[in-house]
């Protein structure tokens, strides 16, 4: 019996690797299934459209009931926690996902510390993903990419650091798009161009954190710092 379950480190997975899950599928109690790590690094969105970065694929067989549950390697080692499945019959496919450990050691301690998980607060309200025609109608240097800020929330971290959100509406065939705003290039210095992946990288960090953000405001380039808050409950 595994009393305590050391949490490893996920950023040394490799695909291959042999796993076994743990969990209670359809009742049964304590079932181990044995597989290996599919691959690493997946994007899963749930259906909520929350999106989890770094998800751990495996064939180990993971049914309803196994949600919760260990996915830990053959030292005993936590890598995971089993979260969900991808099979339209709800039952085990041999496509398994797992929140990696550096997620679970990410939010645990919140859990442990005040019964919930502290959400960091930019206040970026809308964004949209710059394409090649909206990127030469911004006259921005670069063809594509980038993320345009359609509205900033009055008072918040984005707003206080100087972020700018659009000022003129612009009709654009069935859409009214914001011009004006900041164009988002860089946070930390990774590119961003899709904004679901950006949101997701600003929910893994901390209230405090302080990050730079590379825009593009009136025809250069500059970089701006940003603290982010804790979002209220």
């Amino acid at each position: 019996r595994l009393k305590y379950i050391p949490i490893g480190n996920s950023d040394s997975l490799e695909v291959g690797q042999r796993v076994f899950a743990i969990g209670n599928p359809f009742g049964f109690q304590s079932t181990l299934t044995t597989g290996v790590i599919s691959n690493i690094g997946r994007t899963l969105k749930s259906d909520n459209n929350r999106v989890i970065m770094n998800v751990i694929q495996t064939d180990a067989a993971i049914n309803p009931g196994n949600s919760g549950g260990p996915l830990i390697d053959t030292q005993g080692t936590l890598i995971g926690l089993n979260t969900a499945i991808f099979s339209p019959s709800r039952a085990n496919a041999g496509i398994g996902f797992a929140i990696p450990a550096s997620t679970v050691r990410h939010v645990v301690p919140d859990l442990i510390n005040f019964g919930y998980v502290k959400k960091p607060f930019l206040g970026i309200k809308y964004i949209l993903p710059v394409n090649k025609p909206l990127a030469k109608l911004l006259k921005l240097p670069e063809n594509d990419g980038g993320i345009l800020i359609q509205q900033i929330i009055q008072g918040s971290p984005a707003d206080k650091s100087g972020l700018i959100g659009g000022d003129r509406l612009v009709t654009i065939g069935r859409y009214n798009i914001l011009f004006g705003g900041d164009v988002i290039y860089t946070v930390d210095g990774n590119r961003f161009d899709d904004p679901v992946i950006f949101a997701s990288y600003i929910e893994s960090k901390k209230a405090g954190d302080v990050l730079k953000f590379g825009v593009f405001r009136q025809n250069r380039y500059i970089e701006i710092n940003v603290k982010l808050e804790e979002a209220q409950k």
